[in-house]
């Protein structure tokens, strides 16, 4: 039901993201690199996944829209990354908190913060 390493490295394999049982994905202060799947939510069968913590890492790229679809979601922390872009409106229709400090995410234009988000600019 949990996946946490700290010896990991490298991409996030995609074969994760078939783990069907999945309750939590902590990546956070581990040497992972490169981008959060695209089309995580449509990947696998992560219908249970209530953590998705890559803070702390060397993850990088566009905030992946399908993030979005993970319903069950309840905490994303993508604090210290290099993500960057835009947060999807779509998340303004779950009850996911969001770390963000950190980050190079645009959350101005959203309309969502504070109401969903921990908003943080640390920048």
């Amino acid at each position: 039901n949990y996946i946490g390493c700290t010896n990991l490295e490298g991409i996030i394999p995609n074969e994760l993201l078939y783990l069907t049982s999945l309750t939590s994905i902590n990546l956070g202060s581990t040497n992972i690199a490169g981008n959060i799947p695209w089309d995580i939510a449509s990947l696998g069968n992560l219908d249970n996944l209530r953590l998705f913590n890559v803070s702390h890492t060397h993850i990088e790229g566009d905030f992946p829209p399908s993030l979005a679809g993970l319903y069950s979601l309840t905490r994303l922390d993508l604090s210290y990354t290099l993500i960057s872009g835009y947060i999807p409106t779509d998340l303004s229709n779950t009850q996911t908190y969001v770390v963000l400090d950190g980050t190079f995410l645009n959350t101005y234009d959203t309309n969502l913060c504070p109401y969903i988000f921990a908003c943080y600019d640390s920048l």
